[in-house]
Formats: C-alpha cells, structure tokens, sequence
C-alpha cells in the first residue's frame, strides 16, 4: 500500500477533505486512486462540477443583483446647495457616471465646491448625507 504526497493531492484537488481525511481514504483503500475516490463519491464528497444552466443561472443571479443595486443607488439623489437654496439633484447613479468619466476634473470641481461652502449631500429614502460634514469629521481625527 504506497499512499504518495501525489495521491493526496490528487484526492484533495477533485474531493472536498482535508489532507488528513485523503489520507485516511487512501488508506481504507489500499492507496488505490479510483476505489477512493469511489468512496468518496458514495459519501457526497466529490467535488461536483458546475452545469451549463447552473452557471447560466449563477450568472442571471448576479446580473439581477447589480440591476437591484442600480435601482436602489438610482433612488438616492446627490445634491448640491448653497446657503440650503438648491443648486443642483440629480440621482446618485448619474453623479456617480459624471465622477466616473470626468474623474480628474470632477474631483478638483467637487473639491472646489467643499473650498467654497457649498454643501455636497446624498440624500436616501429616509436619511441625508452631509458630505461636508463627513470631511470635517475625517479632518478633526
């Protein structure tokens, strides 16, 4: 009965166990690969691989989620004011884009707006951000 580092790695990379439980398979199986991996299988602990439908079905999940995301992130609003007179809303999705592309000159022109008291905001369902607030915050610690 020859049970190599090699057939252990072989039984750990197509077998959920540990070193420690290929081991003891490969044992109670004369160091035979099959047989072990055949009992394995016999007590659901191969590997199972992934069928088409269920990537597709795995890929569809996660699509879903990110447009559930988009819709949620599409619902807050970003917000610019000035002495609490609305400068400018527009959802947290568009803003986001905005920053995104234009990020060098967005970045000076959001920080240009901090410099010069305007108050950037993100506003939820049921709660606002001050994005100033968040700043002087991080700036005091």
């Amino acid at each position: 009965m020859s049970i190599s580092l090699d057939k252990i790695d072989i039984i750990m990379e197509r077998a959920n166990v540990s070193y420690q439980e290929a081991q003891e398979a490969l044992e109670r199986n004369h160091g035979d690969l099959v047989d072990t991996l055949i009992d394995l299988e016999k007590k659901d602990k191969l590997k199972k691989e992934i069928t088409r439908s269920e990537k597709k079905h795995y890929g569809n999940t996660v699509v879903e989620r990110m447009i559930e995301q988009f819709k949620i992130m599409h619902s807050y609003e970003f917000l610019i004011k000035k002495q609490k007179q609305m400068i400018l809303k527009l959802p947290l999705t568009i803003a986001a884009l905005l920053i995104v592309l234009a990020f060098p000159f967005s970045l000076i022109f959001l920080g240009l707006l901090l410099l010069t008291k305007f108050e950037l905001s993100i506003k939820t369902k049921d709660k606002e951000y001050v994005i100033n607030d968040l700043v002087k915050r991080n700036e005091d610690e």
